[in-house]
């Protein structure tokens, strides 16, 4: 019995032309795939579609085919290759011939046979007709192509979320807020939509708006109070005695032995750009003093390198958002070990050598060690003297250091003042 539809799609089958141009017969699957589901394709009808598709060749789907793309496999075979009953083929066929992907070649006694000439062609061919998924590529190309689309734009929207979990639940450990409202937020998943992950944005902004708030009034209040006897020094206005610019090359500006105090790894230049050195003595009153067992190492107590006057959140407030990330998170306030851990991460990823990091940590102390680290890192994106060679600076650290004339404190005091002056940060 002729219905309305197979009528109609066996006109499309009379007039079939093939496939666009550049587009074999393999490109129908992989749209639908990816597109199927909004035009009611299932697996089993992909796969089915698949083994369908095999039996044909090249020239069935191209301009030049005088017949349109028939399989007349058996359906005796087709069931015998999937393991299944006649009916089932018979009962996928006629969904997908409502999905408007295939019609039917009947011969005369209702057989599926077929020719092909010498050249591949078909010469005539009863049985599943495929001309109409010609027809239908169309409109499922430009669904997959939306749907593409879509993907990458989800795709980067949860890339972005993730970071700003991250800078975020950092923000929010150092200030010692409450987690529970970021804890809170559902994890995205597959099913998550677009909206939702907006959604979360704006809460995320909402929650770090008021890390910031935090950080600003906290800060504030240490820099400005009546204890304070030291005021900060943009980095510009002090003496520097190293430049990360070489002469010449060896073996220790890459780090690769321990510095022997020869001096030849970093050249002495009165403009270039290092940490601040003063010899003026530590004052009190600045700050959170850092615990003991991270300002000094094995040996003898280390002079003061003006870590008593960081705190963890002075420190996060100047890092890079690099050295930001790689900060353990735990659900507790931010401690010093914590920054260590993420400058020994950093090391590995800008270039200081394990032996350079290790006796900086054996000279200066752990944390003074991370503190250097952490000021090499941001410095590489100084405006005016960016850092080139992160080893070659922290070894001109390091003997500073040995010389009693190292002072952390004023090398963040600067940056701050200038990340503040340049309006990098809020």
């Amino acid at each position: 019995m002729f219905t309305p539809q197979i009528r109609a799609m066996a006109k499309v089958s009379d007039q079939y032309s093939g496939l666009p141009e550049g587009v074999d017969r393999f490109k129908i699957l992989k749209y639908l795939k990816i597109a199927g589901s909004e035009f009611g394709f299932k697996a089993r009808h992909l796969s089915f579609l698949a083994y369908l598709i095999g039996f044909t060749s090249d020239i069935d789907w191209s301009a030049e085919a005088y017949h349109p793309p028939v399989v007349w496999q058996s359906v005796s075979n087709t069931a015998q290759d999937f393991g299944t009953s006649e009916r089932q083929i018979n009962r996928w066929e006629r969904e997908l011939h409502n999905l408007g992907a295939l019609t039917w070649r009947d011969s005369g006694n209702h057989k599926r046979y077929g020719v092909r000439s010498d050249d591949g062609h078909i010469e005539f061919g009863y049985g599943v007709d495929l001309s109409p998924l010609a027809e239908l590529f169309g409109h499922i190309k430009v669904r997959a192509e939306k749907v593409l689309r879509e993907r990458r734009i989800w795709k980067v929207a949860k890339r972005e979320l993730s970071a700003q979990k991250r800078r975020v639940r950092t923000k929010m450990c150092v200030a010692e807020l409450s987690l529970d409202e970021l804890n809170e937020l559902e994890p995205i998943i597959a099913s998550t939509t677009l909206s939702e992950i907006h959604a979360q944005q704006e809460k995320l902004t909402l929650l770090e708006i008021a890390a910031d708030t935090h950080f600003e009034k906290k800060d504030t209040q240490r820099v400005c109070g009546q204890n304070v006897k030291m005021s900060p020094q943009a980095d510009k206005n002090v003496r520097h005695i190293y430049t990360t610019t070489k002469l010449y090359s060896s073996k220790e500006d890459t780090g690769s032995s321990v510095d022997k105090g020869k001096g030849n790894d970093v050249q002495a230049h009165t403009t270039g750009f290092s940490t601040h050195i003063s010899k003026s003595s530590s004052k009190k009153g600045y700050g959170v003093s850092v615990s003991a067992k991270f300002q000094k190492g094995p040996g003898l107590p280390k002079p003061s390198m003006g870590v008593e006057h960081l705190t963890t959140s002075m420190l996060i407030s100047v890092a890079s958002d690099s050295f930001k990330n790689k900060i353990p998170r735990y659900g507790r306030a931010l401690a010093p070990e914590d920054l260590v851990e993420a400058a020994r991460v950093t090391c590995a990823e800008i270039g200081i050598n394990r032996y350079v990091w290790n006796e900086a940590v054996q000279v200066m102390g752990a944390f003074a060690a991370a503190t250097s680290v952490m000021i090499t890192d941001v410095n590489q994106q100084h405006p005016e003297r960016p850092v080139l060679n992160p080893g070659g600076f922290l070894r001109g650290m390091i003997k500073t250091a040995k010389a009693g004339e190292l002072q952390l404190h004023r090398s963040v005091f600067g940056i701050m003042e200038r990340d503040h002056r340049l309006g990098h940060r809020s």
